[in-house]
């Protein structure tokens, strides 16, 4: 069998050239979430980008795409480090894109390349327990000539849904689930409220603009997440998604003020809870919870079957009947 060849792509438009093939590669994966989609991943360089070098590596045989690593390079604490384009701050899922049936030949190319390159630390974040090259990187990183330590990161709690809400309900505790009818009563007593999710493009740039403010409002310490660069990507990112159709911006307004929101993604037969935020002056009326609940029914009417909350392991995830999920941190030092 011929050795893949692989290239690396470092200049601003290998995203455009390679747009296509990243699109027919992702769907022919088991890598298939949002965060590795070329959208993610291009708006993410847009707004992330700045200062750092572009290391997008391609493995082909015969001028087909097999896989991806998509990766940067820039000097931490006089290291150069390689890491995952998409962003361990924003994405909670990120890992190589190859070819069903392919992962561990494309991988092991990217390590044989990468053995003759000048960098010190790879530092892969976010790879998720379901990964099929997680299996490969310590045999083949070793084979390449680096040392490898593999430990697990954080979290994915997810719920995966039964056919109805009446069924959802009833696969709670007993706690959890008179709790959650009990704040959704309270609510519907006690209040006018409406739960929708915004569909037109014309309304979307002031609902973001809605989302951002209730996000900002939920928590002081939310505020130090906002930068120049997460503003920009929160923004590009909206679009993007609602262009493909993937966004779920929805709110819920009491009174007929917004009172809490939820930024998720519908991608590949799952939606995740990206984001949330809620106004606490409503806070007697737990909207933060009840804008969940409402985001689990809405999952529900679209025939989804997995609610993923993502990265994070909050008490109220677990209140809502979710299970972890395990990410991993790959670390591969030159010896």
């Amino acid at each position: 069998m011929q050795p893949l060849r692989v290239e690396a792509h470092g200049d601003q438009e290998a995203f455009s050239r390679l747009e296509a093939d990243w699109k027919e590669l992702l769907a022919a994966s088991h890598s298939h979430t949002v965060f590795s989609t070329w959208q993610w991943q291009q708006v993410w360089w847009q707004c992330f980008g700045h200062g750092r070098q572009l290391v997008l590596l391609t493995a082909r045989e015969d001028g087909g795409l097999l896989g991806l690593m998509p990766l940067y390079r820039e000097t931490i604490q006089g290291q150069a480090v390689l890491q995952l384009v998409g962003g361990v701050d924003v994405a909670d899922y990120l890992e190589v894109i190859a070819r069903r049936g392919r992962e561990r030949q494309a991988l092991g190319a990217f390590m044989d390349y990468l053995r003759g390159q000048s960098w010190q630390l790879l530092d892969l974040h976010s790879i998720p327990a379901s990964s099929p090259t997680l299996a490969f990187y310590q045999a083949l990183g070793e084979e390449a000539g680096f040392s490898v330590e593999i430990a697990q990161e954080e979290v994915c709690p997810a719920v995966d849904l039964p056919a109805d809400w009446e069924s959802y309900l009833a696969g709670l505790s007993r706690e959890d689930r008179h709790e959650l009818r009990r704040k959704l009563r309270r609510l519907r007593n006690s209040v006018a409220y409406s739960w929708y999710t915004v569909e037109s493009a014309e309304q979307l740039p002031s609902a973001v603009e809605a989302f951002l403010e209730l996000h900002r409002k939920s928590s002081r310490h939310k505020n130090s997440f906002w930068t120049q660069e997460t503003d920009c990507f929160f923004r590009r990112l909206a679009r993007a998604m609602f262009d493909e159709g993937w966004l779920r911006l929805s709110f819920l307004e009491v009174e007929g003020r917004r009172a809490a929101s939820t930024f998720s993604f519908d991608y590949g037969g799952t939606v995740s809870l990206y984001n949330s935020g809620f106004d606490p002056e409503f806070a007697h009326l737990s909207v933060g919870v009840t804008a969940v609940a409402f985001g689990i029914q809405d999952c529900l009417a679209l025939g989804r079957r997995t609610m993923d909350f993502l990265r994070g392991d909050e008490p109220y995830k677990y209140d809502f009947g979710a299970v972890d999920r395990a990410i991993f941190n790959i670390k591969c030092q030159k010896r």
